[in-house]
C-alpha cells in the first residue's frame, strides 16, 4: 500500500480558481485551512484524474475534500465520490457530474453520509458540466432525509476576561452561542446535515454570526433577514464560590419580533427528517410561542420527528403568560423530551428523585426516575423518549453529571462524570441534547449508544470555553466506551 497526500480546502480552492473553476460548483471546502487528509489504498489499480471531489467518512466524521491529480487507488473505505466526468461510482455511470452547491440533492453541506457504503470504481476525470446525473442525485436525495432542522435565537455573548466582573473590565470577549445554534453545531461536528433556522437583521454583525454557524458546517440557507437588531447576552464566568451571572439585551432583537406566516416551513422542511425546538423559543415573546406551533404543525404534516428541550429560564417569561400554560400543550405533539430534573418540576409540577452525587462512584436512583419517565409518558402518549439531564454542582468548578433515557417502557442509565475543573458550563445541556439526538438519528434502535454519547459529549462541554461544543463524533465515543482520564 501507499499513502496520498492531498492539499488543504484552501490550497485546493485557490489551485481550481487558477484553472478558471467554480470551487463552489465542486463543493470545495475553503473552510478546511487547517486539515489535511491521507489516504491510504493497497489498490493495485490507480485512479488519476484532473479534479475530483471526495466525501469521506473518517471515525463517523465526514470531511469533504477535493483530489487535485490524485495517484491513488478505489481503496475500501466508508464514503462517496463525485466526480466531475465519465466514470462509475458503485452501480451508478457517470455521465456528466454533478455540480453540488447548484442543484437540490448535490449540496456540499450535505454531510451524512456513514449510513451508506459505496464501492468507488476507478473515476477518469475529463471534461465536465453542471448537470446532475439521475442516479447520484437520487443517492444524495435519500441522504437528505437525515437533515435534522433546529429553530431558536442566536446572539452575541460578551464575556469579560479572566474571570473579571463587569464593572472591572473595558474589554470583552466577543462569541455567538444559543440553545438551539448550539445543538446544530454539534449535529454538524459528528457529520449530521443541520439545519438552524432564525430571524437575524440585515448587518454586518449578523453576517458574521451566519459566517461563525457556517464555519462549523451548519446550514443557514433558510436564516430570515429584517428585525432591527441581534440580541446580546453579557456573562459573568463563574468562579469557586461565586456563580455566574448573565444579563440580557434581547428587547426588539430580529427574532423577539418574529410573527407566524413569516417562514416557509414546508420548504425548510423539505428533505428533513427530524425538528427540534425548545422552551427558550416560546419564552421570549407571545409572537415566538405561535411560530413554535406553527413549525411544530408543519413538521407533523411532513412526517417528521419532533423533539422538544424543556430549557425552563424564569427571567425570560415576561409577556404576560406562564411557561405552565403555554409549553405543555407544545409538548403533547412532541416525539421525544429533554430536560432537567428541575425543569421537569417548575414546568409540570412532578415531584423527582434527588440527584446529589458528590464523586463517581455515586449510583442514581433509577427505580425513581423510572416512575417519574412512565408519569411523563402516561401524560404524553406521544412522546416515545424521554431524557433527564442530572448535575449536581459542588462549587462553580466542580460539577457531577450523569443522566437517564426512558424509552420503549425501559429505562436506561449511564455513568456519572466527575468534572473538576469545570472550564465553561454554558451549552452543556445542549451539547447534551445534541449528543442524544445524534445517537437517536444515527443508531435508531441503540437507546443505550444514545445515552453513552450524550452524556460524554455534555461532560466534554464543560471543558472548552464558548456556547459551542468543540468535539468530534470519535472523541466523544471514545470517552463514552473508554478511559475518563484523558
Amino acid at each position: 500500500g501507499y499513502e496520498t497526500a492531498v492539499g488543504t480546502g484552501l490550497e485546493l480552492a485557490a489551485h481550481a480558481l487558477g484553472h478558471g473553476i467554480d470551487t463552489r460548483s465542486f463543493g470545495i471546502d475553503a473552510g478546511l485551512e487547517d486539515q489535511r487528509l491521507r489516504l491510504r489504498s493497497a489498490a493495485e489499480e490507480d485512479l488519476r484524474g484532473d479534479l475530483l471531489v471526495v466525501v469521506v467518512q473518517d471515525d463517523d466524521v465526514v470531511r469533504r475534500h477535493a483530489f487535485e491529480r490524485g495517484d491513488f487507488g478505489p481503496g475500501d473505505f466508508d464514503g462517496f465520490v463525485i466526480a466531475f466526468g465519465r466514470g462509475r461510482v458503485g452501480d451508478f455511470d457517470l455521465q456528466s457530474g454533478c455540480a453540488g452547491g447548484r442543484q437540490e440533492g448535490c449540496n456540499p453541506h450535505n454531510r451524512f453520509f456513514h449510513k451508506i457504503r459505496i464501492e468507488v470504481f476507478p473515476l477518469f476525470v475529463g471534461k465536465f458540466t453542471i448537470f446532475p446525473y439521475i442516479g447520484i442525485y437520487y443517492f444524495t436525495k435519500i441522504m437528505d432525509r437525515q437533515k435534522i432542522v433546529t429553530f431558536g435565537e442566536i446572539m452575541l455573548r460578551l464575556t469579560p476576561p479572566d474571570y473579571l466582573r463587569f464593572n472591572q473590565t473595558n474589554l470583552f470577549r466577543a462569541s455567538y452561542g444559543g440553545s438551539e445554534a448550539n445543538v446544530a453545531v454539534s449535529l454538524a461536528n459528528y457529520g449530521l446535515q443541520s439545519e438552524f433556522v432564525t430571524r437575524l437583521p440585515d448587518n454586518r454583525v449578523a453576517d458574521a454570526c451566519i459566517d461563525d454557524l457556517r464555519r462549523y458546517g451548519v446550514r443557514t440557507d433558510a436564516i430570515l433577514r429584517g428585525g432591527k437588531r441581534l440580541g446580546i447576552y453579557y456573562m459573568e464566568e463563574a468562579a469557586a464560590m461565586r456563580s455566574s451571572h448573565v444579563v440580557y439585551d434581547r428587547a426588539d432583537s430580529a427574532f423577539d419580533t418574529l410573527q407566524p406566516g413569516m417562514i416557509d416551513w414546508d420548504g425548510i422542511f423539505r428533505g428533513a427528517s427530524w425538528f427540534h425546538w425548545s422552551g427558550i423559543s416560546a419564552a421570549v415573546s407571545a409572537g415566538t410561542a405561535a411560530v413554535c406551533a406553527e413549525a411544530i404543525a408543519a413538521a407533523h404534516a411532513a412526517g417528521l420527528t419532533v423533539s422538544c428541550d424543556i430549557n425552563y429560564r424564569k427571567n425570560l417569561w415576561k409577556y404576560g403568560k406562564e411557561p405552565q400554560e403555554v409549553l405543555p400543550p407544545l409538548m403533547e405533539q412532541c416525539d421525544a423530551f429533554f430536560g432537567t430534573d428541575d425543569e421537569y418540576e417548575k414546568v409540570l409540577g412532578m415531584q423527582l428523585p434527588q440527584f446529589a452525587a458528590r464523586d463517581a462512584a455515586y449510583r442514581p436512583d433509577t427505580a425513581g426516575y423510572e416512575r417519574a419517565s412512565a408519569e411523563v409518558a402516561a401524560r404524553f402518549p406521544r412522546c416515545r423518549s424521554i431524557v433527564f439531564g442530572l448535575r449536581s454542582v459542588l462549587s462553580a468548578n466542580h460539577h457531577l453529571i450523569s443522566g437517564t433515557l426512558y424509552t420503549g417502557g425501559r429505562l436506561h442509565s449511564t455513568r456519572v462524570y466527575d468534572i473538576d475543573p469545570v472550564v465553561d458550563c454554558v451549552g452543556v445541556g445542549d451539547a447534551f441534547v445534541g449528543g442524544l439526538l445524534y445517537g437517536m438519528a444515527a443508531h435508531p434502535h441503540d437507546a443505550q449508544f444514545a445515552l453513552d454519547f450524550g452524556t460524554a459529549a455534555c461532560a466534554l462541554k464543560n471543558t472548552v470555553p464558548g456556547d459551542y461544543n468543540q468535539f468530534t463524533a470519535a472523541e466523544v465515543e471514545q470517552l463514552a466506551r473508554g478511559s475518563v482520564s484523558g
